[in-house]
């Protein structure tokens, strides 16, 4: 939908300023939960009912506010023996879809990074504080780093993101102190304020409107496969090998897609 009702020409500010108040829901939602629950002292029960006041509030909104331009049947080639056959996605959508699958491979959950915040003296009662600041960096800077990939090419920012995440994923397991695991998970926003606009925008450049919504479709499918098994891989090295060897891993997956990404195919 964001596609559809934004020019080409500003869709990585349109995708970055999603994900910016994508980012600014993570902050002030914890940080009331936090409030209701220690300060008020409002039980569970009550804190999950009022959270659902915002869910419906976008129900509402997407009932009454949003307006579709009408479509006829699309997507599907001419009939062949009276079967309607659908519109294959092109080449190119898939060379940049393989480029996006290895890192997501390499962008595993980050739970693990809370089992290092505990190695480095990271308190429990200090990871609300942590996690709300990493993500007041992506709802700062989400909007400004899209627009940029509509100024330049969206391949370099992936790219760009790409590699300072695998930079980052390097340096975890030597942040042996709270300062310096505060510095690298704030820092480890960066990579994802870079890229999360410009890929949504870069995914919507390889098709046709009338494919947009089955390429988004097939696209949170591969990253989300994808992981998923990322995931599994840096919990199995986690755990038998060596913290160390997990994020070297992740590290090595975002180089090899930062690399892959320049082979990929160029906008349509």
């Amino acid at each position: 939908m964001i596609a559809d009702v934004t020019p080409v020409e500003s869709r990585g500010r349109a995708f970055g300023f999603h994900r910016a108040l994508d980012h600014a829901g993570a902050i002030v939602g914890p940080l009331l939960a936090l409030l209701f629950l220690n300060a008020l002292q409002f039980p569970m029960r009550s804190v999950f009912m009022i959270a659902v006041i915002p869910g419906a509030i976008g129900v509402v909104l997407l009932m009454i506010a949003l307006r579709e331009e009408p479509r006829g049947a699309v997507g599907f080639s001419p009939p062949v023996d009276g079967l309607k056959v659908a519109t294959p996605l092109p080449r190119s959508f898939y060379g940049a879809l393989a480029a996006i699958a290895l890192f997501s491979l390499a962008n595993s959950s980050d739970a693990f990074l809370i089992l290092q915040a505990h190695a480095a003296g990271v308190s429990t009662g200090m990871l609300p504080l942590l996690w709300a600041s990493h993500h007041v960096i992506k709802a700062l800077f989400s909007t400004h780093a899209g627009a940029a990939s509509d100024r330049f090419t969206r391949r370099y920012l992936l790219v760009a993101g790409w590699t300072t995440y695998a930079v980052i994923y390097f340096l975890f397991p030597f942040a042996h102190s709270i300062t310096a695991f505060f510095v690298l998970f704030i820092a480890y926003a960066i990579p994802f304020t870079l890229s999360e606009g410009a890929e949504r925008a870069w995914i919507s450049d390889f098709v046709p409107a009338e494919l947009r919504g089955r390429s988004y479709g097939v696209y949170y499918l591969v990253t989300g496969v994808g992981v998923l098994i990322g995931t599994a891989i840096f919990g199995l090295l986690y755990q038998n090998v060596s913290p160390s060897a997990a994020f070297n891993v992740g590290a090595a997956l975002a180089v090899a897609a930062a690399v892959s990404v320049l082979a990929a195919g160029r906008k349509r």
